[in-house]
């Protein structure tokens, strides 16, 4: 034990002369490796050392050319040398790739002798001379840090994107902020390069898979919006799309740019904070005169009840609409009645005389009760007046009906009322 230790206090002195002096070949010479033992006593930045007989001896499969092995069972190969030899990174240092673990592509295909990239595929860089080539393996997992700094300081309005990766400039040099992962579910586009459409997650880019550049309604990977399944206006960006929803719930973008509304139009409830919008015709428009100074906090007068009593209309934000003496339209400041609307709910009617989408997709029917809008309220349970609880489901069969608003089915075996 004693001569071990004493052993390895030489060794250790040794190290520091070959680490002042970077002597390595020189200290490697004067050491053999080892041909019995596989346990390792010592590592360092040469590889590992064991002992016997009483000398240090360096481990076989430890080092390759002064470099260690790669750790990793799939390196990234950053480097093909004139040898043939492949380089990656681990823990900032340059490594050795034993022949099994690079990618199978580079038995596959040769090294192109340009770098003249054709497509990125497969985490790869393509080259094409006469048949498809390699010019590198697209690098992941910070190894970057071999050739730039990660940047220290939080992203500034000076970016760029490129090879998956956020860069910036700091001491008048690249540095790389992160590495961009995919969207989990932001669709809005914020920013766009040759290769991929890029949204926000929690203040950070992501790419916005399934779609790319160049393709789509407009450039933008995301099909057409059809008229005829909506209308409503949900976000917009930078690039003047503005988006909606078609009936499959996908996300599309409208072809054209909406112009200003007529003062006639109604408001269309939407989640996009950049603008305020109606409906002129079945086109989207911007409300570009809303304010918050009118009746509600929109750009209408309030209705004067004394003289305006006819509802016309309702919005997706629950505003019932009217017309003054003038024609003009107006906004009822007091919002009571059904499910909230404003609206009275009809009670003896049955006949639909206007039928309005709202944001969500869900259509509202309306009645006419003593010459007045009533709203048919879709959510009351008509059916507890005979005792009975409603369906959950719409879809139940009629067993018993008393008129064409009061019908009964059975669900889970238990009769109940189904919702009109």
């Amino acid at each position: 034990m004693k001569m071990y230790l004493k052993n390895l206090s030489i060794f250790l002195i040794a190290l520091k002369l070959v680490s002042s002096n970077n002597d390595k070949e020189g200290f490697m010479n004067r050491y053999s490796f080892c041909t019995s033992t596989t346990k390792v006593e010592y590592r360092d930045d040469i590889g590992s050392w064991g002992f016997e007989n009483g000398k240090w001896c360096l481990l076989k499969n430890s080092v390759y050319k002064d470099y260690l092995y790669c750790k990793s069972d799939t390196p990234i190969t950053m480097e093909i040398d004139e040898n043939g030899d492949a380089w990656g990174v681990e823990m900032k240092k340059w490594c050795y790739i034993e022949p099994h673990k690079m990618h199978p592509y580079f038995n596959q295909y040769k090294i192109c002798p340009d770098e003249n990239e054709y497509s990125r595929d497969d985490g790869f860089v393509w080259g094409y001379t006469d048949d498809w080539c390699i010019i590198r393996q697209l690098e992941k997992d910070n190894t970057y840090d071999i050739e730039y700094p990660k940047c220290s300081l939080s992203p500034s309005d000076k970016y760029k994107i490129e090879e998956g990766y956020l860069w910036g400039v700091e001491n008048d040099d690249w540095c790389y902020y992160y590495e961009i992962p995919n969207c989990h579910a932001k669709f809005v586009i914020v920013e766009k390069d040759n290769d991929n459409l890029y949204s926000k997650e929690d203040g950070k880019f992501c790419i916005i898979t399934d779609i790319k550049p160049n393709d789509g309604c407009k450039g933008y990977g995301y099909k057409c919006c059809d008229l005829q399944e909506t209308n409503t206006v949900i976000e917009s960006d930078a690039f003047n799309n503005f988006y909606g929803k078609n009936d499959n719930n996908e996300i599309c973008i409208f072809d054209f740019y909406p112009q200003n509304c007529p003062k006639s139009s109604y408001l269309i409830k939407s989640t996009d904070n950049n603008n305020y919008y109606g409906s002129n015709g079945n086109k989207p428009c911007i409300l570009n005169s809303f304010t918050t100074s009118g009746c509600r906090n929109t750009f209408y007068n309030c209705c004067d009840t004394t003289k305006t009593t006819d509802i016309i209309n309702y919005d997706d934000y629950g505003n019932l609409y009217g017309k003054d003496k003038n024609g003009q339209i107006c906004i009822f400041e007091e919002i009571i009645g059904c499910n909230g609307t404003g609206l009275p709910c009809c009670k003896e009617t049955t006949k639909v005389v206007k039928k309005v989408k709202t944001s969500s997709g869900e259509y509202r029917n309306f009645g006419k009760e003593n010459n007045k809008l009533c709203l048919f309220n879709p959510n009351k349970c008509w059916a507890k007046e005979y005792g009975y609880d409603c369906c959950k489901s719409k879809n139940v069969n009629v067993e018993y009906s008393f008129s064409s608003t009061e019908r009964f089915g059975f669900e889970n075996g238990v009769l109940c009322g189904i919702l009109n």
